[in-house]
């Protein structure tokens, strides 16, 4: 992909998350149009309303487990 490609990408992402700082810093970081910079956040918008999954790197990560989980303080597993 090309850097526009995946600026409008990011852009994309922003819009499902409702970023606005994001996208701005995407907006004034990179040369993008307004009216297309405002399509591809409108468009993840429309796609977070769509029921669609985001597929950025913090939504798909697998939830980590802690390393040293906290004693358990219920009775029944103290016995």
């Amino acid at each position: 992909m090309s850097n526009r490609a995946d600026v409008l990408a990011w852009m994309r992402i922003a819009g499902y998350h409702a970023d606005m700082r994001t996208f701005l810093r995407l907006y004034t970081e990179n040369r993008i149009s307004k009216r297309v910079a405002d399509e591809a956040y409108r468009a993840g918008t429309k796609q977070k309303l769509a029921g669609m999954r985001c597929m950025c790197h913090q939504c798909t990560k697998a939830p980590t487990q802690p390393e040293n989980p906290a004693p358990s303080t219920d009775e029944r597993t103290q016995r």
